[in-house]
Protein backbone atom coordinates (compact mmCIF):
# COMPACT_ATOMS: atom_id res chain seq x y z
CA UNK A 1 0.00 0.00 0.00
CA UNK A 2 1.46 3.37 -1.05
CA UNK A 3 1.70 6.38 1.27
CA UNK A 4 -0.70 8.25 -1.02
CA UNK A 5 -3.26 5.46 -0.82
CA UNK A 6 -3.01 5.42 2.98
CA UNK A 7 -3.63 9.15 3.06
CA UNK A 8 -6.73 8.80 0.87
CA UNK A 9 -8.07 6.04 3.15
CA UNK A 10 -7.49 8.13 6.26
CA UNK A 11 -9.27 11.13 4.71
CA UNK A 12 -12.22 8.96 3.66
CA UNK A 13 -12.57 7.50 7.13
CA UNK A 14 -12.37 10.99 8.65
CA UNK A 15 -15.20 12.18 6.40
CA UNK A 16 -17.39 9.25 7.40
CA UNK A 17 -16.65 9.77 11.08
CA UNK A 18 -17.45 13.48 10.82
CA UNK A 19 -20.81 12.78 9.17
CA UNK A 20 -21.73 10.20 11.76
CA UNK A 21 -20.56 12.42 14.61
CA UNK A 22 -22.87 15.24 13.58
CA UNK A 23 -25.89 12.97 13.68
CA UNK A 24 -24.56 11.29 16.81
CA UNK A 25 -24.28 14.67 18.59
CA UNK A 26 -27.99 15.36 18.01
CA UNK A 27 -28.84 12.52 20.35
CA UNK A 28 -25.98 12.78 22.85
CA UNK A 29 -27.48 15.72 24.75
CA UNK A 30 -30.89 14.04 24.90
CA UNK A 31 -29.28 10.85 26.14
CA UNK A 32 -27.93 12.73 29.15
CA UNK A 33 -31.51 12.70 30.44
CA UNK A 34 -31.90 8.99 29.82
CA UNK A 35 -33.15 7.12 32.91
CA UNK A 36 -31.75 3.73 33.80
CA UNK A 37 -34.27 1.72 35.82
CA UNK A 38 -32.85 -0.92 38.14
CA UNK A 39 -35.23 -3.61 39.38
CA UNK A 40 -34.60 -4.34 43.07
CA UNK A 41 -35.98 -7.24 45.08
CA UNK A 42 -35.50 -8.34 48.69
CA UNK A 43 -34.98 -12.09 49.12
CA UNK A 44 -34.88 -12.91 52.82
CA UNK A 45 -34.07 -15.90 54.97
CA UNK A 46 -36.84 -15.61 57.56
CA UNK A 47 -34.84 -17.70 60.02
CA UNK A 48 -32.67 -14.59 60.46
CA UNK A 49 -33.54 -10.96 61.27
CA UNK A 50 -34.80 -8.92 58.31
CA UNK A 51 -35.02 -5.18 57.67
CA UNK A 52 -38.15 -3.05 57.61
CA UNK A 53 -39.31 -1.05 54.59
CA UNK A 54 -37.95 2.11 56.21
CA UNK A 55 -34.48 0.57 56.43
CA UNK A 56 -34.66 -0.55 52.81
CA UNK A 57 -35.59 2.91 51.56
CA UNK A 58 -32.83 4.53 53.64
CA UNK A 59 -30.28 2.19 52.08
CA UNK A 60 -31.43 2.99 48.55
CA UNK A 61 -31.60 6.75 49.20
CA UNK A 62 -28.09 6.92 50.63
CA UNK A 63 -26.70 4.80 47.82
CA UNK A 64 -28.30 7.05 45.22
CA UNK A 65 -27.00 10.20 46.93
CA UNK A 66 -23.43 8.92 46.95
CA UNK A 67 -23.58 7.51 43.41
CA UNK A 68 -24.78 10.85 42.07
CA UNK A 69 -22.21 12.84 44.07
CA UNK A 70 -19.27 10.52 43.48
CA UNK A 71 -19.66 9.66 39.81
CA UNK A 72 -21.55 12.58 38.19
CA UNK A 73 -22.24 10.32 35.23
CA UNK A 74 -25.07 12.31 33.64
CA UNK A 75 -27.22 9.18 33.93
CA UNK A 76 -30.46 9.32 35.90
CA UNK A 77 -30.89 6.23 38.07
CA UNK A 78 -34.19 4.92 39.35
CA UNK A 79 -34.48 2.04 41.80
CA UNK A 80 -37.71 0.12 41.15
CA UNK A 81 -38.97 -1.70 44.25
CA UNK A 82 -40.20 -5.21 43.43
CA UNK A 83 -41.12 -6.07 47.00
CA UNK A 84 -40.01 -8.89 49.25
CA UNK A 85 -39.99 -12.69 48.89
CA UNK A 86 -38.60 -15.61 50.84
CA UNK A 87 -35.19 -16.72 49.70
CA UNK A 88 -36.65 -20.16 49.01
CA UNK A 89 -39.22 -18.68 46.62
CA UNK A 90 -36.59 -16.56 44.94
CA UNK A 91 -34.45 -19.59 44.16
CA UNK A 92 -37.36 -21.83 43.14
CA UNK A 93 -38.67 -19.21 40.69
CA UNK A 94 -35.95 -20.05 38.17
CA UNK A 95 -34.92 -23.35 36.52
CA UNK A 96 -31.20 -22.64 36.79
CA UNK A 97 -30.52 -26.15 38.17
CA UNK A 98 -31.17 -27.59 34.72
CA UNK A 99 -28.31 -25.65 33.13
CA UNK A 100 -24.98 -27.07 32.14
CA UNK A 101 -23.30 -24.25 34.04
CA UNK A 102 -24.89 -25.33 37.31
CA UNK A 103 -23.74 -28.90 36.77
CA UNK A 104 -20.22 -27.71 35.97
CA UNK A 105 -19.89 -26.09 39.40
CA UNK A 106 -20.62 -29.32 41.28
CA UNK A 107 -17.21 -30.85 40.62
CA UNK A 108 -15.27 -28.23 42.56
CA UNK A 109 -17.83 -27.18 45.14
CA UNK A 110 -17.07 -27.40 48.86
CA UNK A 111 -19.55 -29.89 50.31
CA UNK A 112 -20.22 -29.07 53.97
CA UNK A 113 -21.57 -32.57 54.58
CA UNK A 114 -18.54 -34.28 53.02
CA UNK A 115 -15.64 -31.81 53.19
CA UNK A 116 -13.09 -32.09 50.37
CA UNK A 117 -9.79 -33.89 50.80
CA UNK A 118 -7.40 -31.13 49.75
CA UNK A 119 -4.58 -33.63 49.27
CA UNK A 120 -6.36 -34.83 46.12
CA UNK A 121 -4.88 -33.62 42.85
CA UNK A 122 -8.13 -32.22 41.41
CA UNK A 123 -8.43 -29.70 44.23
CA UNK A 124 -4.73 -28.91 44.36
CA UNK A 125 -4.43 -28.35 40.62
CA UNK A 126 -7.56 -26.19 40.39
CA UNK A 127 -6.67 -23.99 43.36
CA UNK A 128 -2.97 -23.70 42.47
CA UNK A 129 -3.96 -22.57 38.97
CA UNK A 130 -5.93 -19.73 40.56
CA UNK A 131 -3.21 -18.88 43.09
CA UNK A 132 -0.62 -18.66 40.31
CA UNK A 133 -2.43 -15.56 39.06
CA UNK A 134 -1.28 -13.78 42.23
CA UNK A 135 2.16 -12.40 42.91
CA UNK A 136 3.72 -14.58 45.61
CA UNK A 137 4.70 -11.47 47.55
CA UNK A 138 1.06 -10.42 47.81
CA UNK A 139 0.11 -13.87 49.06
CA UNK A 140 2.77 -13.67 51.76
CA UNK A 141 0.98 -10.60 53.07
CA UNK A 142 -2.03 -12.72 54.03
CA UNK A 143 0.12 -14.75 56.46
CA UNK A 144 2.83 -12.29 57.58
CA UNK A 145 4.04 -14.51 60.41
CA UNK A 146 4.44 -17.63 58.24
CA UNK A 147 7.27 -18.72 55.94
CA UNK A 148 5.89 -18.89 52.39
CA UNK A 149 8.40 -19.68 49.66
CA UNK A 150 6.16 -21.35 47.09
CA UNK A 151 2.55 -21.47 45.98
CA UNK A 152 2.36 -24.93 47.54
CA UNK A 153 3.26 -23.42 50.90
CA UNK A 154 0.40 -20.95 50.59
CA UNK A 155 -1.94 -23.71 49.40
CA UNK A 156 -1.34 -25.70 52.59
CA UNK A 157 -2.00 -22.69 54.82
CA UNK A 158 -5.07 -21.54 52.92
CA UNK A 159 -6.76 -24.92 52.75
CA UNK A 160 -6.22 -25.45 56.47
CA UNK A 161 -7.85 -22.10 57.19
CA UNK A 162 -10.58 -22.81 54.64
CA UNK A 163 -11.52 -26.07 56.34
CA UNK A 164 -11.62 -24.47 59.80
CA UNK A 165 -13.82 -21.57 58.66
CA UNK A 166 -16.23 -23.77 56.71
CA UNK A 167 -16.63 -26.10 59.69
CA UNK A 168 -17.49 -23.07 61.80
CA UNK A 169 -20.19 -22.03 59.31
CA UNK A 170 -21.57 -25.55 59.19
CA UNK A 171 -21.94 -25.71 62.99
CA UNK A 172 -23.12 -22.14 63.53
CA UNK A 173 -26.52 -21.92 65.23
CA UNK A 174 -29.05 -19.10 65.12
CA UNK A 175 -31.04 -17.58 67.95
CA UNK A 176 -33.38 -20.60 68.12
CA UNK A 177 -30.50 -23.09 68.30
CA UNK A 178 -31.00 -24.48 64.79
CA UNK A 179 -28.15 -24.50 62.25
CA UNK A 180 -28.10 -21.33 60.16
CA UNK A 181 -26.85 -23.11 57.05
CA UNK A 182 -28.71 -26.04 55.55
CA UNK A 183 -26.07 -28.03 53.62
CA UNK A 184 -27.02 -28.57 50.00
CA UNK A 185 -29.32 -25.54 49.79
CA UNK A 186 -28.19 -23.25 46.99
CA UNK A 187 -29.18 -20.06 48.77
CA UNK A 188 -26.46 -20.80 51.35
CA UNK A 189 -23.86 -21.32 48.62
CA UNK A 190 -21.81 -18.98 46.46
CA UNK A 191 -21.95 -21.61 43.71
CA UNK A 192 -25.73 -21.65 44.02
CA UNK A 193 -26.01 -17.86 43.86
CA UNK A 194 -23.63 -17.72 40.90
CA UNK A 195 -25.72 -20.21 38.92
CA UNK A 196 -29.06 -18.71 40.02
CA UNK A 197 -28.11 -15.17 39.02
CA UNK A 198 -26.65 -16.35 35.73
CA UNK A 199 -30.21 -17.31 34.75
CA UNK A 200 -31.83 -14.13 36.11
CA UNK A 201 -33.95 -12.21 33.59
CA UNK A 202 -35.58 -9.46 35.65
CA UNK A 203 -33.92 -8.39 38.89
CA UNK A 204 -30.80 -6.27 38.64
CA UNK A 205 -30.21 -5.95 42.40
CA UNK A 206 -31.04 -8.48 45.09
CA UNK A 207 -30.84 -7.49 48.75
CA UNK A 208 -30.54 -10.47 51.07
CA UNK A 209 -29.70 -11.42 54.65
CA UNK A 210 -28.58 -14.97 53.86
CA UNK A 211 -25.46 -16.63 55.21
CA UNK A 212 -23.65 -17.66 52.01
CA UNK A 213 -20.65 -19.98 52.16
CA UNK A 214 -17.67 -19.28 49.90
CA UNK A 215 -17.82 -22.78 48.43
CA UNK A 216 -16.34 -22.41 44.91
CA UNK A 217 -12.97 -24.04 45.47
CA UNK A 218 -11.51 -23.14 42.07
CA UNK A 219 -12.25 -19.40 42.46
CA UNK A 220 -12.01 -18.59 46.15
CA UNK A 221 -12.14 -15.10 47.53
CA UNK A 222 -8.98 -15.27 49.63
CA UNK A 223 -9.89 -12.34 51.86
CA UNK A 224 -13.31 -13.87 52.54
CA UNK A 225 -11.78 -17.24 53.42
CA UNK A 226 -9.33 -15.68 55.85
CA UNK A 227 -12.06 -13.61 57.47
CA UNK A 228 -15.05 -15.95 57.84
CA UNK A 229 -15.47 -17.94 54.57
CA UNK A 230 -18.77 -16.28 53.79
CA UNK A 231 -19.77 -14.05 50.88
CA UNK A 232 -20.87 -10.46 51.34
CA UNK A 233 -22.04 -8.23 48.50
CA UNK A 234 -20.99 -9.38 45.04
CA UNK A 235 -21.63 -8.91 41.33
CA UNK A 236 -22.65 -11.88 39.18
CA UNK A 237 -22.83 -12.60 35.47
CA UNK A 238 -26.44 -12.28 34.29
CA UNK A 239 -26.30 -12.24 30.48
CA UNK A 240 -30.02 -11.49 30.05
CA UNK A 241 -29.93 -8.25 32.06
CA UNK A 242 -29.30 -4.98 30.26
CA UNK A 243 -28.69 -2.20 32.85
CA UNK A 244 -25.49 -3.74 34.25
CA UNK A 245 -24.41 -4.89 30.78
CA UNK A 246 -24.84 -8.57 31.48
CA UNK A 247 -24.35 -8.49 35.24
CA UNK A 248 -26.41 -8.28 38.43
CA UNK A 249 -25.65 -7.23 41.98
CA UNK A 250 -26.34 -8.92 45.31
CA UNK A 251 -26.15 -6.81 48.49
CA UNK A 252 -25.85 -8.80 51.70
CA UNK A 253 -26.83 -7.18 55.01
CA UNK A 254 -25.94 -10.15 57.25
CA UNK A 255 -22.92 -8.47 58.86
CA UNK A 256 -25.16 -5.67 60.10
CA UNK A 257 -28.45 -7.41 60.84
CA UNK A 258 -27.69 -11.14 61.11
CA UNK A 259 -27.15 -11.29 64.86
CA UNK A 260 -24.68 -14.16 64.44
CA UNK A 261 -21.56 -14.59 66.55
CA UNK A 262 -18.42 -14.15 64.47
CA UNK A 263 -20.45 -13.17 61.41
CA UNK A 264 -22.37 -10.03 62.40
CA UNK A 265 -19.87 -7.84 64.28
CA UNK A 266 -21.57 -4.59 63.29
CA UNK A 267 -24.83 -5.06 65.14
CA UNK A 268 -24.07 -2.36 67.73
CA UNK A 269 -23.97 0.46 65.12
CA UNK A 270 -27.07 2.74 65.39
CA UNK A 271 -29.74 1.60 62.96
CA UNK A 272 -29.89 4.70 60.74
CA UNK A 273 -26.10 4.87 60.50
CA UNK A 274 -26.06 1.15 59.73
CA UNK A 275 -28.42 1.70 56.80
CA UNK A 276 -26.31 4.57 55.49
CA UNK A 277 -23.17 2.47 55.70
CA UNK A 278 -24.83 -0.39 53.79
CA UNK A 279 -25.99 2.10 51.16
CA UNK A 280 -22.46 3.42 50.67
CA UNK A 281 -19.98 0.65 51.52
CA UNK A 282 -22.05 -2.19 50.06
CA UNK A 283 -24.53 -0.93 47.46
CA UNK A 284 -22.86 2.23 46.06
CA UNK A 285 -19.35 0.79 46.01
CA UNK A 286 -20.44 -2.49 44.41
CA UNK A 287 -22.52 -0.43 41.99
CA UNK A 288 -19.28 1.26 40.88
CA UNK A 289 -17.75 -2.16 40.28
CA UNK A 290 -20.76 -3.66 38.50
CA UNK A 291 -22.35 -0.77 36.60
CA UNK A 292 -19.27 1.22 35.60
CA UNK A 293 -16.86 -1.76 35.79
CA UNK A 294 -14.39 0.27 37.86
CA UNK A 295 -11.89 -2.06 39.57
CA UNK A 296 -10.49 -1.71 43.08
CA UNK A 297 -8.02 1.17 43.08
CA UNK A 298 -5.53 2.48 45.60
CA UNK A 299 -4.18 5.58 43.84
CA UNK A 300 -7.28 7.71 43.28
CA UNK A 301 -7.97 10.93 45.22
CA UNK A 302 -9.12 10.57 48.87
CA UNK A 303 -12.75 11.29 47.99
CA UNK A 304 -13.03 8.40 45.51
CA UNK A 305 -15.54 5.74 46.52
CA UNK A 306 -13.56 3.02 44.75
CA UNK A 307 -10.37 3.40 46.81
CA UNK A 308 -9.48 0.22 48.68
CA UNK A 309 -8.12 2.33 51.55
CA UNK A 310 -11.63 2.71 52.96
CA UNK A 311 -11.57 -0.97 53.89
CA UNK A 312 -8.49 -0.55 56.05
CA UNK A 313 -10.69 0.97 58.79
CA UNK A 314 -14.02 -0.07 60.29
CA UNK A 315 -17.15 0.73 58.32
CA UNK A 316 -18.34 3.60 60.52
CA UNK A 317 -14.96 5.32 60.17
CA UNK A 318 -14.88 4.59 56.42
CA UNK A 319 -18.32 6.14 56.05
CA UNK A 320 -17.28 9.22 58.02
CA UNK A 321 -14.11 9.71 55.98
CA UNK A 322 -15.91 9.27 52.70
CA UNK A 323 -18.69 11.67 53.70
CA UNK A 324 -16.10 14.31 54.50
CA UNK A 325 -14.07 13.85 51.31
CA UNK A 326 -16.63 12.65 48.74
CA UNK A 327 -16.25 14.38 45.40
CA UNK A 328 -16.41 13.45 41.70
CA UNK A 329 -13.31 11.46 40.84
CA UNK A 330 -11.55 12.50 37.64
CA UNK A 331 -9.56 9.24 37.68
CA UNK A 332 -12.81 7.26 37.36
CA UNK A 333 -13.93 9.30 34.35
CA UNK A 334 -12.71 6.86 31.62
CA UNK A 335 -14.92 4.03 32.96
CA UNK A 336 -17.86 6.38 33.49
CA UNK A 337 -17.61 7.88 30.00
CA UNK A 338 -17.39 4.41 28.45
CA UNK A 339 -20.54 3.35 30.29
CA UNK A 340 -22.32 6.51 29.11
CA UNK A 341 -21.70 5.34 25.55
CA UNK A 342 -23.41 2.05 26.38
CA UNK A 343 -26.39 3.96 27.77
CA UNK A 344 -26.48 6.11 24.63
CA UNK A 345 -26.48 2.90 22.56
CA UNK A 346 -29.48 1.67 24.52
CA UNK A 347 -31.13 5.05 24.00
CA UNK A 348 -30.72 4.68 20.22
CA UNK A 349 -32.00 1.09 20.43
CA UNK A 350 -35.17 2.33 22.10
CA UNK A 351 -35.61 4.97 19.38
CA UNK A 352 -35.15 2.38 16.64
CA UNK A 353 -31.99 4.18 15.45
CA UNK A 354 -30.09 0.91 15.23
CA UNK A 355 -27.19 2.14 13.11
CA UNK A 356 -26.31 4.71 15.75
CA UNK A 357 -26.88 2.18 18.54
CA UNK A 358 -24.19 -0.01 16.95
CA UNK A 359 -21.87 2.98 16.62
CA UNK A 360 -22.37 3.89 20.28
CA UNK A 361 -21.57 0.34 21.46
CA UNK A 362 -18.39 0.32 19.38
CA UNK A 363 -17.52 3.74 20.81
CA UNK A 364 -18.06 2.34 24.32
CA UNK A 365 -15.71 -0.53 23.55
CA UNK A 366 -13.05 1.85 22.30
CA UNK A 367 -13.28 3.96 25.44
CA UNK A 368 -13.37 1.11 27.97
CA UNK A 369 -10.06 0.70 29.86
CA UNK A 370 -8.61 -2.81 29.69
CA UNK A 371 -8.38 -2.81 33.48
CA UNK A 372 -11.99 -3.36 34.48
CA UNK A 373 -13.81 -5.12 37.27
CA UNK A 374 -14.42 -8.54 35.79
CA UNK A 375 -13.14 -10.26 32.68
CA UNK A 376 -12.31 -7.74 29.94
CA UNK A 377 -12.57 -10.29 27.13
CA UNK A 378 -16.09 -11.27 28.27
CA UNK A 379 -17.15 -7.63 28.44
CA UNK A 380 -15.60 -6.92 25.04
CA UNK A 381 -17.56 -9.82 23.58
CA UNK A 382 -20.76 -8.55 25.21
CA UNK A 383 -20.41 -5.10 23.62
CA UNK A 384 -19.50 -6.52 20.21
CA UNK A 385 -22.56 -8.78 20.22
CA UNK A 386 -24.79 -5.83 21.11
CA UNK A 387 -23.23 -3.79 18.31
CA UNK A 388 -23.65 -6.65 15.84
CA UNK A 389 -27.31 -7.12 16.75
CA UNK A 390 -27.96 -3.40 16.33
CA UNK A 391 -26.26 -3.37 12.93
CA UNK A 392 -28.34 -6.40 11.89
CA UNK A 393 -31.55 -4.54 12.71
CA UNK A 394 -30.25 -1.54 10.78
CA UNK A 395 -29.43 -3.71 7.76
CA UNK A 396 -25.83 -2.53 7.92
CA UNK A 397 -23.98 -5.62 6.69
CA UNK A 398 -20.51 -4.04 6.84
CA UNK A 399 -21.00 -3.32 10.53
CA UNK A 400 -22.14 -6.89 11.11
CA UNK A 401 -19.12 -8.27 9.25
CA UNK A 402 -16.74 -6.03 11.21
CA UNK A 403 -18.18 -7.20 14.51
CA UNK A 404 -17.95 -10.84 13.44
CA UNK A 405 -14.28 -10.42 12.53
CA UNK A 406 -13.55 -8.82 15.89
CA UNK A 407 -15.42 -11.58 17.71
CA UNK A 408 -13.23 -14.18 16.01
CA UNK A 409 -10.05 -12.60 17.42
Amino acid sequence: MTVRYRQICIIAVAIIITAVSRRYALYADEAEEYTVKLNVIRAFDYNLPVIADEDFYQILAEALRVINAGFLSGINLEFVDNGEVSIQDFFSSCDYRETEYYRSLAELRYDLQEPPDFSKSKYREALLEYLSLWDIELLRGFYPDKSIETYDDFYELLTETYTEKMEYLRDLAGAGGSPVITPGKDYHSRAGWTARMRSEKKYDIVITNALIAADIISRPNIRSILKDAKIGSEGFLSPELKPFSGMSLMVNIIEYYGGLEGISPKADIPRELKNRIIGVCSLAREFGHTFFRIPDVNDHPPGCLMNTGFHAVDDAEAYRKLSEALEPCAECHPWIEAKRRVIIGEYYDDLGEYDFAGTAYISALGRTPSNINGDYSDYRRHLLIRAREAYKKAGYSKGVDSCNRLLEK
